[in-house]
This record gives structure tokens, sequence and C-alpha cells, in this order.
């Protein structure tokens, strides 16, 4: 989803390693609406915490965080990453990040139709009527749900699957700490870039 905190800080280490070993490759990211999942938006409050546990492993992430401008639902912009991927490849790994950094970066709500609109024709793309949103994230969803998707992030490659394979996330009394698993980690990009 694009609004996990997990997933964010997930993509951009696999991103760093793929512009290092096979920068002509792209990563193809799948919805995984948590609002769905979980029967409700997620709590600002609950991510704000879960960013205080990753800035120990990813340091340069989350400069610009807003919890009060968190947004209250991911289903747009999932579809216009969706949207993305139909013109081509780059332009969807690119719209895919950039809706991530602007949540997490710049603080900006894409749950808003006006901030998600302006965003999207920056980059080039539509926003799908919220019909075709619902029909792409479904899609998304469906085909998550038969290759044994479990949360988010969740990679799922050639010859395997992993679910938050690069962190090691554990929560006491409210409070998230994290680390690298590195073992899992080096696994799964043995795997990717093999």
């Amino acid at each position: 989803d694009i609004v996990c905190p997990f997933t964010y800080v997930g993509l951009e280490m696999l991103r760093t390693e793929r512009d290092r070993r096979a920068p002509g490759r792209r990563l193809r990211v799948r919805a995984w609406p948590l609002e769905w999942i979980n029967g409700s938006p997620l709590d600002p409050g609950h991510v704000a915490r879960e960013i205080e546990g990753l800035r120990a492993v990813a340091r340069h992430c989350f400069a610009g965080f807003d919890a009060t401008a968190f947004p209250t639902t991911s289903i747009a912009a999932l579809a216009v990453v969706d949207a993305a991927y139909e013109v081509d490849d780059d332009l969807g790994e690119r719209v895919a990040f950039d809706l991530r950094e602007a949540v997490f970066e710049r603080g900006l709500d894409i749950g808003e139709p006006a901030i998600l609109a302006g965003l999207a024709t920056q980059l080039g793309i539509a926003v799908p009527d919220a019909a075709d949103a619902e029909r792409r994230v479904r899609a998304d969803h469906e085909l998550g749900e038969s290759l044994g998707v479990v949360g988010s992030p969740h990679f799922v490659t050639e010859s395997g699957s992993w679910f938050c394979p690069i962190l090691h996330i554990t929560q006491t009394d409210g409070r998230f700490t994290v680390r690298v698993d590195e073992a899992r980690r080096d696994e799964l990009l043995a795997t990717v870039f093999a």
C-alpha cells in the first residue's frame, strides 16, 4: 500500500540495490489496500509510531511526514499507479515511488482528490474515475491473494514469495523497534538479482 511506511522503506532499499546491480530492470509495484484488509483506514497516530521505529534503519526517510495530512484512503492513488504501468514500466515505477514520497517526504494527503489530481497531472497520468479505480485495485488485490500475499510489504519473485523480508519489527507497549533482517534481505536480493 502507498501509505504503508514499512513498504516505503522496503521498496526504497530494494530500489537502491536494484540501481546498483541491475539499473535497467524495473520493479512492478501492485496494490494491496490496507484499508480493505483492515476494514478501516490506517490510523495516522499509529503510522507515526511505526515511523519513529523505522527511523532507526531509514534515517534518510520521512523528513516531511505529517500525521495531520495523512490520507484516509489510498484507493485512487493505487489506481493511478496501475494506470501509469499501462503506459510503461518506467512511468509506473516512477509514479509508485513519487506518490509514496508525496506522503512520507512532502506531507501531502494523496487521498484528497485535488491533491492527487495535481500530482497525477505533473506525472502525466489521469486519475481513473471511482468505478475504474475500484476495478483496478480489486484486480491487483485478487492477484495478490492468488499469489499468497498476506500483508504490506510482500515481495513476489519468480522463485519465491516474501512477507516483509527486509525488516524485523517488534512492538512493545505501542512502541516499534525496527532493524534490518540482514539474512532475509540478502536472501531476497540473491533471488531477485540472481
